[in-house]
């Protein structure tokens, strides 16, 4: 979860260019706060995806934004996440072959940067399967009989955002000045409504 709250110094400047209009210091810090959790969201999402080869939806479903409001002046970033498989990710082949081809390797890479990694352990290959409820997946046989197979996983949206060096280190920095952008733009637009 990452949150997004005010402290009082911000409370009493704000209270200061609103004249005394007691009323307008949390609706404005409401609505730059929300804005900035909004914005924070998509920079994070935008990062994430320059950094990992996740497909976008992924990132969609998994995040919400408990807003702030008059009352309670912090928004919360929900980011929710189970582990992803990884078919979510790059692969070559992307789809099942027609037909099987002897010695055919089947490659991902998770990170935009890493070349793309043939996949196999102890001379074991995996391939790109379509089980009979129609989903794909990369899979792998356990051993050398052809059954169980086990599909194979990487990393979960929530470690992905999480990632201090290359996604939220990088995008946290940023999140302050579009804090004080909002906040200025809030103020504004409650002056040029309410004050005459």
């Amino acid at each position: 979860m990452i949150y997004f709250e005010i402290d009082k110094n911000a409370e009493q400047q704000i209270y200061r260019k609103l004249s005394g209009l007691k009323n307008g210091t949390p609706v404005v810090l409401r609505n730059a706060i929300n804005n900035t959790a909004k914005e924070a969201r998509n920079l994070l999402f935008d990062r994430a995806q320059k950094v990992y080869t996740v497909k976008k939806g992924r990132f969609n479903k998994a995040a919400t934004i408990k807003r702030a409001n008059a009352y309670n002046l912090t928004a919360v970033i929900n980011i929710k996440g189970s582990t992803l498989e990884l078919k979510d990710f790059k692969t070559s082949p992307a789809t099942p072959p027609k037909n099987f081809k002897l010695g055919r390797q089947t490659k991902a890479k998770v990170k935009s940067s890493n070349p793309m990694k043939n996949l196999e352990i102890a001379g074991i290959k995996a391939f790109i399967v379509k089980f009979a409820n129609g989903h794909v997946s990369v899979a792998q046989r356990r051993s050398s009989n052809r059954l169980p197979i086990k599909t194979l996983f990487s990393t979960s949206i929530p470690k992905m955002i999480g990632d201090e060096k290359e996604v939220y280190g990088v995008v946290e920095p940023k999140i302050t000045t579009i804090y004080n952008k909002e906040v200025q733009k809030a103020l504004e637009k409650y002056i040029a409504k309410n004050v005459r």
